[in-house]
């Protein structure tokens, strides 16, 4: 039985308060900002504009458009952000966790997208280590329990195999596109006569060579069923890298053991609960079966709760000199209030 204990040693050699720092603030705020900036723009933007209301009312058509797949560009950008993040949690996972934070800042953007593609044609067995799911008999599991565990762990990686073959898919076909806005150039917005299709309004090409003739187009269709698209892939991406993020840290407070099902937790008056979870969320309850099995492990666990306090320090000259740039006027429309 590879079950093992918490201690102080684990945690100071295998995973450090550094890492564990880091992997709660991806959790709690990089991740989730990326959602919060999509509904803002979906919201306060994409929705009025499309509609016509308050500040756009009376946009000309020409404008109207273009802003729209402006917006749009910017949402996909901020998709391809989260996709990175989850590349680099996946291009990390077989390193160590104590190594975590320089590795994930130093990996290329090239090398976290091309993550996808990668694992994807991995056997399905393989996926397991992604998060990592544990063969039943590492926990001393046998029987019918063991088939149980084994069904679960293979449809985990199933789903988690076709999902990311989607997001090779996804890049496949937007990364022209992303990078060559990222790196502005020409944007030509398109105007049809006839919607190409329901909730599609156009296309916003991005030209690498501008002459007679535009030519290497990269381009991105525009209307509310991309949005609609955009905003459902990037809370997937989201969902399933704050499941990865959330294992590992679980796995920080019972000493390096994963939990046998992929779980939430909540913390209640200094003690966590922990939930089992569909893959990748849902309302589906887990068969009684894996619910005795998750009960009866945690059960035999130890668990410790783990509290990091970084001091972080700005010299207080450093501190004023950043002040005094903001308080100062600035050439242009950077000094307006």
């Amino acid at each position: 039985m590879r079950i093992k204990r918490p201690n102080r040693e684990h945690f100071i050699t295998e995973f450090t308060a550094d890492t564990f720092a880091f992997l709660a603030n991806l959790l709690q705020f990089n991740l989730d900002s990326r959602r919060f900036v999509v509904d803002a723009m979906t919201g306060g933007l994409y929705g009025p504009l499309e509609r016509r209301e308050g500040q756009f009312e009376g946009i000309e058509p020409l404008a109207r458009q273009r802003l729209l797949s402006l917006i749009t560009l910017a949402i996909l950008s901020t998709v391809y952000m989260a996709l990175e993040d989850l590349g680099k949690i996946l291009r990390l996972h077989k390193e160590p966790l104590r190594e975590f934070p320089n590795r994930f800042v130093r990996l290329t953007q090239e090398s976290s997208l091309s993550a996808f593609q990668e694992l994807s044609t991995v056997p399905e067995r393989s996926l397991l280590n992604v998060f990592p799911l544990w063969k039943p008999e590492w926990y001393g599991i046998g029987g019918q329990e063991a088939t149980a565990l084994n069904d679960y762990n293979i449809r985990v990686a199933r789903i988690t195999k076709q999902f990311l073959a989607f997001l090779a898919d996804f890049h496949r076909r937007h990364n022209l596109a992303y990078n060559r806005y990222k790196h502005g150039m020409a944007i030509f917005t398109s105007l049809q006569g006839q919607r190409p299709a329901e909730g599609i309004d156009g296309l916003a090409a991005i030209a690498r060579d501008v002459n007679q003739t535009v030519r290497n187009v990269g381009f991105i269709l525009v209307g509310r069923k991309v949005i609609e698209r955009l905003k459902g892939l990037l809370n997937s991406v989201v969902g399933f890298a704050k499941v990865l993020v959330e294992r590992r840290l679980q796995m920080a407070e019972f000493g390096g053991t994963p939990l046998p099902l992929l779980c939430s937790s909540t913390e209640t008056d200094g003690r966590a609960a922990y939930v089992p979870r569909t893959v990748f969320g849902g309302d589906e309850e887990p068969p009684e079966v894996l619910i005795s099995i998750f009960r009866t492990t945690l059960d035999r666990l130890d668990w410790v709760k783990i509290t990091v306090n970084l001091d972080a320090e700005v010299k207080e000259a450093t501190l004023n000199e950043a002040v005094e740039f903001y308080a100062r006027g600035w050439p242009g429309r950077g000094g307006s209030e």
